[in-house]
């Protein structure tokens, strides 16, 4: 993927993030995603990530 291509994800999903809009925000997240919300805290799968 190219940088330029990562800056523009990157940027949406930041605008969804600051609008508020979490629910399109997990359009971004496959179904057995892991976010790492801080070193050592977790979120695994869309329902946790979107409860983070």
């Amino acid at each position: 993927m190219q940088h330029q291509t990562l800056q523009n994800l990157v940027g949406r999903a930041d605008a969804l993030i600051n609008a508020g809009q979490f629910d399109a925000l997990m359009d971004f997240y496959c179904d057995d995603a892991t976010l790492v919300v801080k070193p050592g805290l977790n979120a695994c799968g869309k329902a946790q990530i979107r409860q983070a």
